[in-house]
């Protein structure tokens, strides 16, 4: 849950420049989305936080994407943080629309 607050306070600070305007959860019986959120400029953010011991795959995002289809949220953008990394497939697939976060990428809370 530590994870998931620190995933929540890095991304009002990475995305400075087009501010999340509301962040939060999705939960419902079925489904749970560990961070959902609205840029200024209308952006849907989406994403999820993994603290294992594994780096994260392709799956993940895989299975992100199809969550979102299926309670019909228009994603522009998905975020992925993971304690200890992803496969080099899923690095393959980073862009503007899909983001790659670290636990060493929280330094950024530290900056004033």
């Amino acid at each position: 849950m530590i994870f998931e607050q620190l995933s929540h306070e890095f991304l009002k600070k990475a995305f400075a420049e087009d501010t999340i305007n509301q962040l939060g959860r999705y939960w419902d019986d079925e489904n749970e989305v560990n961070l959902l959120g609205k840029t200024h400029q209308g952006k849907i953010v989406v994403g999820s936080c993994k603290y294992s011991n594994s780096k994260v795959k392709k799956s993940e995002l895989t299975a992100l994407k199809q969550k979102c289809e299926e309670l019909e949220i228009p994603a522009d953008i998905f975020v992925l943080f993971s304690k200890k990394g992803y496969t080099s497939e899923l690095k393959s697939l980073k862009s503007e629309s899909i983001k790659l976060y670290t636990a060493k990428s929280f330094k950024l809370l530290l900056d004033k």
